[in-house]
């Protein structure tokens, strides 16, 4: 898929790229942002941009249509698996101050159909798909 900016993205690159983004803004509306220090909103935010970036490294030359070594490309998603779940670990400790509960909750299942997608590339790339 292409971004905003025209630059061809993988999905599961994009839409949490996406997702950041609406977080951001979310926050930087509400006046949090960036100047909030609360540890659990930082590690939250943090985690979330991590995940994007790695993302985009395991997942950018698969979308420009290279073939990278299967088994390098399923480690670098089972370690990016580490990270989500590091988000969503945050994400249980952000103040209801900062994303009322029914947004918090938004993100969280953004978060948990994004692990599902990328379980099941590793199981397409495996082979089992």
């Amino acid at each position: 898929m292409r971004n905003e900016h025209d630059r061809i993205v993988h999905p599961l690159q994009g839409r949490p790229n996406e997702f950041l983004h609406r977080l951001l803004d979310e926050l930087k509306n509400a006046g949090y942002f960036p100047d909030c220090d609360d540890a659990a909103l930082a590690d939250f935010v943090g985690h979330c941009m991590n995940l994007t970036a790695k993302l985009a490294g395991a997942l950018g030359s698969v979308a420009r249509g290279w073939e990278p070594d299967a088994g390098m490309t399923i480690a670098r998603l089972k370690r990016i698996l580490t990270i989500l779940n590091e988000s969503l670990t945050a994400s249980d400790r952000v103040p209801a101050k900062y994303l009322s509960s029914d947004r918090l909750l938004r993100f969280r299942s953004d978060l948990f159909a994004l692990r599902e997608e990328i379980l099941a590339l590793v199981a397409r790339l495996r082979g089992g798909d």
